[in-house]
C-alpha cells in the first residue's frame, strides 16, 4: 500500500511540475500590441460569438499584422491531439480551483487554428504545402480540418487555383496528391485540362448528399 502511495505522490508531483512549466515557460508565439497569437485567437472567438461586443482592438487586424509568422503555430495547433490519459489530465486540471490555470483541449486548439486560417485568407498561402500534407494524413479529422482551412482560402481569392497547380511540381508525393485531389474537387475543369484524373486515377472527389460529387458541385 505504501509503495502505491509513493508512486501516486510522485505522479502528482510530476504532473504539478509539468503544469507549472506550462504556465510559466516563455512563450515562443508571435505577438502584437502585447498579446500573443493565442490570446488574439481567443479574443477573436469571443467577438465572433458575441457579434455586438464592442472592441477597441481588432483581432482580425492583429492576425493580419502577425501575418505569416502565425503559420507554424497554426499548423501545429491544427495537428493537436489529446490521448485518453492527457484528456483526463486536462479535465482534472481545468476542474480544480487551487491554481488559476486552464489548459486548452486539442479540440479548442484545432478550432482556434481554423479561425486563424480563415482570418488570414490568402496570407496563409505560404503554408499550403504543409496543409496539403495534412490532407493526406491518416487521421480522418486532421484531413477534414486541413481541407476546410484550404477551402476558406478559396473563398477569399482566385490565387488558390494557380497555387495548387504549382504544388503539383513539389517533390513531396503527399503534397502532389493533396494538390491534385483538391484541384479535382474545387476546379474540375482545370483538373481535366491538366489530365489529373488520368495521372491520379485512384483520387476521386468524395460523394456528398444526393449522390453528387464535389467536383460536380464545383461546376454549378
Amino acid at each position: 500500500m505504501k509503495r502505491w502511495l509513493v508512486i501516486a505522490g510522485l505522479l502528482v508531483a510530476i504532473l504539478t511540475a509539468w503544469v507549472l512549466v506550462m504556465i510559466f515557460r516563455p512563450s515562443n508565439e508571435p505577438t502584437w500590441h502585447g498579446r500573443t497569437l493565442t490570446e488574439w485567437l481567443d479574443r477573436a472567438r469571443v467577438i465572433y460569438v458575441m457579434i455586438n461586443k464592442p472592441s477597441d482592438e481588432d483581432p482580425i487586424q492583429a492576425l493580419n499584422e502577425i501575418g505569416t509568422n502565425a503559420l507554424p503555430i497554426l499548423i501545429k495547433m491544427l495537428e493537436a491531439k489529446d490521448g485518453p490519459l492527457k484528456g483526463k489530465f486536462i479535465d482534472v486540471v481545468n476542474s480544480q480551483r487551487l491554481v488559476n490555470v486552464r489548459l486548452k483541449t486539442a479540440g479548442e486548439k484545432v478550432s482556434a487554428a481554423m479561425n486563424g486560417f480563415r482570418y488570414l485568407g490568402t496570407n496563409a498561402l505560404p503554408a499550403l504545402p504543409q496543409m496539403l500534407r495534412l490532407t493526406q494524413n491518416r487521421d480522418t479529422g486532421t484531413r477534414m480540418f486541413a481541407t476546410s482551412c484550404i477551402s476558406n482560402i478559396r473563398r477569399f481569392d482566385p490565387l488558390l487555383c494557380p497555387a495548387l497547380e504549382g504544388c503539383l511540381n513539389d517533390p513531396d508525393t503527399e503534397v502532389k496528391r493533396g494538390a491534385a485531389q483538391l484541384l479535382m474537387r474545387f476546379y474540375p475543369a482545370e483538373a481535366e485540362r491538366l489530365g489529373l484524373p488520368q495521372k491520379f486515377p485512384d483520387l476521386k472527389p468524395p460523394v456528398v448528399e444526393g449522390g453528387q460529387t464535389n467536383a460536380a458541385a464545383g461546376q454549378n
